[in-house]
C-alpha cells in the first residue's frame, strides 16, 4: 500500500500472523519440535522492530494473537494437505479436560465442524478435518470451552498476496474475538 497508515496496520497483521503461525506449528508438532524462545518481547528504545510491546509499553497486535495461542489448551488448524486441514486440540497442561469446540467460516458464520472431545494432559488430539481448495484465501474462527469458559483463536488460509481490505477486515474480526 502507498498510504503509511495502512502499511503500518498491515505490517502489524503480518507480524502477528507470522509469530502466531510459528507457535501453532511448534505446538501441533509437539515432541518433533521442542519450543520457541522469545528473546525480543519489548523494545529498549523507540524503533521499528519485531518486539510485541513497543518502547512506550503499547502492546502490538501480535501480543494479543500470541496470548491466545499460548493458552494451555488451544484449538488450532494445521496446514493444508491432501485438500484438507486437520483441526488439532493441543493440551500442554497437566490436566485432562472435556472440551466443546467448533470451527466456523469467519466470513459467513457457517459451522464447519463441532464436537466435544477429551483433551488428555500434555497431548495433542486431531478432532477433525475440513476440505479446502489449495490456495483459497479463507478465514476461520475457532472456539472452544472448558467448564463453560470460552476461548477463541483464528486461522488464515491461502497463498499471498492478500487484498489489504480483506486482511484488515479479518484483523478487525479477530480483534473482536
Amino acid at each position: 500500500p502507498e498510504e503509511l497508515g495502512i502499511f503500518s496496520k498491515l505490517s502489524q497483521v503480518v507480524q502477528a500472523e507470522a509469530k502466531k503461525f510459528f507457535v501453532e506449528r511448534t505446538r501441533i508438532r509437539k515432541w518433533r519440535r521442542t519450543g520457541i524462545i522469545w528473546w525480543n518481547m519489548i523494545d529498549g528504545w523507540p524503533q521499528i522492530s519485531d518486539a510485541i510491546v513497543d518502547y512506550y509499553y503499547e502492546k502490538k497486535l501480535a501480543y494479543t494473537w500470541l496470548k491466545r495461542v499460548h493458552t494451555p489448551v488451544c484449538l488450532m488448524v494445521d496446514e493444508l494437505y491432501d485438500w484438507g486441514h486437520d483441526v488439532v486440540l493441543g493440551n500442554d497442561g497437566r490436566t485432562d479436560y472435556m472440551v466443546k469446540w467448533s470451527v466456523e467460516d469467519g466470513d459467513t458464520g457457517e459451522v464447519l465442524l463441532s464436537g466435544e472431545t477429551k483433551s488428555p494432559a500434555n497431548e495433542n488430539v486431531v478432532v477433525g478435518n475440513f476440505r479446502e481448495f489449495a490456495g483459497a484465501q479463507k478465514f476461520y474462527i475457532l472456539k472452544w470451552s472448558i467448564d463453560g469458559v470460552e476461548q477463541k483463536n483464528h486461522y488464515i488460509s491461502g497463498f499471498p498476496p492478500y487484498k489489504a481490505e480483506m486482511l484488515l477486515g479479518w484483523a478487525e474480526k479477530i480483534k473482536n474475538l
